[in-house]
Parts: C-alpha cells; sequence; structure tokens
C-alpha cells in the first residue's frame, strides 16, 4: 500500500460508482479527488499532479480521460471490474511504480 498518500483522481459520469471507488480507496489509506466532468478532470490534473488517475468504466469516460491529457498513468476500468479489483490494482500501482516514478499510461484494455 502506498506510504506518502498520493493523490489518486476519479473520473467517471456515475456518481454512485465514483462514491464507491473512493470510499474503498480512502479506507486503502489513499487520498481521492473526484471528478465527474472534464473541465473538473482537466482542473484537477492541473492543480494536483495526481499519482494515477482511475477512468470510469464507460467509453465516455476513458474518452474524457484521454481529451484530458493524463500525462501520468491512467487506470481505466471495464464494466466488469468490482471495486475491490480496482482497488487492489490501484494499490499495485502505486506500489510498483511508485508515486513519483510513475509515467506512461497503464490500462486494463
Amino acid at each position: 500500500m502506498p506510504t506518502d498518500r498520493a493523490i489518486v483522481v476519479v473520473f467517471a459520469g456515475d456518481r454512485a460508482w465514483r462514491a464507491a471507488v473512493d470510499t474503498a480507496l480512502r479506507q486503502a489509506g489513499m487520498r481521492t479527488r473526484l471528478t465527474s466532468r472534464p473541465a473538473e478532470l482537466a482542473k484537477s490534473l492541473a492543480d494536483a499532479a495526481p499519482a494515477l488517475v482511475v477512468a470510469g468504466p464507460t467509453a465516455a469516460d476513458h474518452q474524457a480521460v484521454r481529451v484530458a491529457r493524463a500525462d501520468g498513468p491512467v487506470l481505466r476500468t471495464t464494466p466488469g471490474d468490482t471495486i475491490t479489483e480496482i482497488v487492489r490494482r490501484v494499490c499495485a500501482l502505486l506500489v510498483s511504480t511508485g508515486p513519483a516514478q510513475a509515467t506512461g499510461p497503464t490500462s486494463s484494455e
């Protein structure tokens, strides 16, 4: 599990999905920032330099993250991913790459 509590930006149009991922990530000890609109996502990317962006499971969510040009790692979720699996993958990515060293996109596609 990450020890420096890097910011993870969670982007999705589905409010319930966003809230569930947020709750699970916070319980795992992470700081999160939630975004539901492309403009909010762009602002979060500019302000926070997040360690990771978690994109919601829809094609629209993935497209918005691409348009916002997230330079760091992006975890693109799929409709079949469970919240537990998403948290496990986020933790594994942050531990393996380290928030400061993380570069390039990461995808479940």
